[in-house]
Formats: structure tokens, sequence, C-alpha cells
């Protein structure tokens, strides 16, 4: 309430939307900040959601004339990687990491499990597939969770 006999003015404050995010590796922005409203919570790294705060500064209302807080769910993306895995070999199809190529990886990163199976047994070329893939950073930690990964399927030839 004020003292004086006209109405209160406030200025229309668009609700704030989150930025469009992959995941990198680095801390990143939900949402980039305005003058007009702090926002809490408003920066993660890995792949998911996340629930930013938005609190309107004094002599603004949102757009619905509301002036509470509001909570805006914001998601960074998985990162897309793809496993290919050629082999050419004379025994055993055997879960080597240094069997596979992944395409997509953040810097440091790298396959530190992966699983290879093929049904062709017989001298000759047949299909390979690549499964139940990890990933680490650069200091060993497992990432695989900020990652969709895609099996490509390669090719085994056996001599």
């Amino acid at each position: 309430s004020t003292s004086s006999t006209s109405a209160c003015s406030y200025t229309s404050v668009s609700v704030p939307t989150c930025n469009t995010l992959t995941y990198n590796g680095s801390s990143r922005t939900l949402i980039t900040t305005n003058a007009k409203y702090t926002l809490t919570n408003n920066t993660g790294t890995n792949a998911g959601n996340y629930v930013v705060i938005a609190e309107l500064k004094s002599g603004y209302k949102w757009p619905d004339g509301t002036k509470a807080a509001k909570s805006i769910t914001c998601n960074i993306a998985k990162k897309d990687v793809t496993i290919t895995q050629t082999i050419a070999h004379g025994g055993n199809v055997v879960s080597d990491i240094s069997k596979v190529t992944a395409s997509g990886l953040v810097s440091g990163h790298s396959i530190s499990h992966v699983h290879l199976s093929t049904r062709n047994y017989n001298v000759g070329t047949g299909t390979i597939n690549a499964s139940a893939a990890r990933i680490k950073d650069s200091s060993s930690n497992d990432v695989t969770d900020n990652y969709n990964i895609i099996y490509a399927t390669g090719t085994v030839t056996i001599q």
C-alpha cells in the first residue's frame, strides 16, 4: 500500500527460459541472467534436470501479475557418442577397449570398458556388436550417465 491514491505500477518481466545446453564436462549457466531478477541454483555440470529459482527485484511482476518466485526446470542434455569397432582376428573375440573407437567424447574422456560380441565364428567377415560401454573423465571418474551412447554395428574378420 502507499499513501498515494494512485495505483502502484509495476513493469512486467517475462519468465526466464532455459538455455539449450548439451553436456560438455564444464559447469554451465542454465539461464541467462537479467537485472530484473535474481537466479538461484543457476549452474550445472552433468546431464540431467536442474531447478532454478527466479526471484523478481522490486518494481517488477511476472506477466501473470504475480510477484512470487518461479521454479524453472532446466536440462543439460546427454552428449551423443558413437562407438565403432572393427576387428580382424584369428581367434576369439575379446572385449578389449583398444578394439573400439569413440567419436564425440569430451576432451580428456575415454572408454574404460566395453563388451564385444559376435555370432560369426567361421572364417570370413561378419558383424560385431558393442555394449555396456563405460566412460571415464581425466580423473578416472565415471561419467557414462552424461552420454547417449550409440553403438554402430562393426565388422569382424576371422582369418
